[in-house]
């Protein structure tokens, strides 16, 4: 009997990767990208500052509010996993080419996201890369692919689109498994999306499990790619503090605090010293370095999931406040509105 199910499984799985590799019907219709939606933004708000992150900028911080309270015209240019690749393409592409440069662009991250070029580059985060690229993208193409693959893995993922396509490909089977087939086998639409959100709500998150598990993950990062000095030139940090100095654009950066650094003296060691080789490098650099991971008013209980704040107006208002008053100094040596 088992025999027979798992036969009927592997069919099932076999008939659904068909389905989800077949060719779409009728031509593909071309809406806009990423990246122009964000040139046509920037054209029409003309901002002052531009906060350039991922969801944790998107998720704590009120673009409206920050304006207020700078009295400079601010738009988030971000977008859901971006990284550090994607960052270097919004700055090139689409923040500096505005017709009104803004005067400051403010990079969010958590710690070592500006020297790890080939983190967020491949499988569901290609095509993001893809919609703020051009035709020609030499440096992407070098630090994020070519500098982080082996030669054969590189080969693979540049000439054979089943390789490149492979993590996509797993996604949308499962999406296909928990959208069709698991509503067939109970009787009920959604109840395989109810069941994954009753079981990762945030009442049963152990903050304490994850932040020791997010240890032990970054314990291993560390001894591979811990060494700023030593990643420095294989990522984008340098070509966008140059791209910006030669268009008259300053660069300032955030570190956003982790669920991890609620709890006093969780950083690793050599965590440490990274970032202080990172604030020591911007400052050579002229690119100020505002680091929120001790920041009292962040507490533990306006945290989300991982590292995300909770994305509701009263946290949103709270760290935009701060985030303002924490720029302060900043925006106070830029010239006048």
């Amino acid at each position: 009997m088992r025999l027979v199910i798992g036969v009927a499984c592997l069919l099932v799985l076999i008939l659904e990767a068909a389905v989800v590799l077949r060719p779409a019907a009728g031509p593909a219709v071309r809406g806009r990208s990423t990246g122009e939606v964000f040139q046509e933004t920037l054209r029409a708000k003309k901002p002052e500052i531009v906060l350039l992150g991922n969801s944790l900028l998107l998720d704590s911080t009120d673009a409206s509010i920050f304006t207020t309270l700078s009295g400079r015209r601010t738009v988030i240019v971000g977008h859901g996993g971006a990284a550090s690749a994607w960052w270097y393409l919004a700055l090139k592409n689409v923040i500096l080419e505005a017709p009104q440069k803004p005067r400051l662009v403010v990079v969010f991250l958590r710690d070592r996201d500006l020297t790890d070029p080939g983190f967020r580059v491949t499988g569901e985060y290609q095509h993001d890369i893809d919609e703020m690229a051009t035709s020609h993208e030499p440096v992407l193409e070098e630090l994020a692919y070519q500098g982080t693959m082996s030669t054969p893995t590189y080969l693979l993922y540049r000439h054979c689109s089943l390789y490149q396509q492979r993590l996509a490909i797993k996604q949308r089977l499962n999406a296909r498994i928990r959208d069709k087939i698991v509503p067939v086998l109970t009787g009920r639409p959604g109840s395989a999306d109810r069941a994954i959100q009753r079981m990762f709500r945030d009442q049963n998150l152990d903050p304490a499990l994850l932040t020791m598990r997010q240890l032990a993950a970054e314990s291993r990062q560390m001894s591979e790619t811990g060494d700023f000095y030593g990643q420095l030139d294989r990522s984008f940090l340098p070509h966008m503090l140059r791209l910006a100095q030669d268009k008259g654009v300053r660069i300032a950066v955030v570190r956003m605090k982790r669920r991890r650094d609620t709890t006093p003296n969780r950083e690793l060691p050599a965590l440490r010293t990274y970032v202080e080789d990172l604030e020591s490098y911007l400052t050579q650099n002229q690119a100020p370095f505002i680091d929120l991971t001790q920041e009292a008013e962040i507490t533990l209980d306006l945290y989300a999931a991982g590292d995300h704040l909770r994305a509701t107006p009263t946290v949103r208002r709270q760290f935009t406040r701060l985030l303002a008053k924490r720029l302060a100094p900043v925006l106070s040596t830029l010239p006048s509105p």
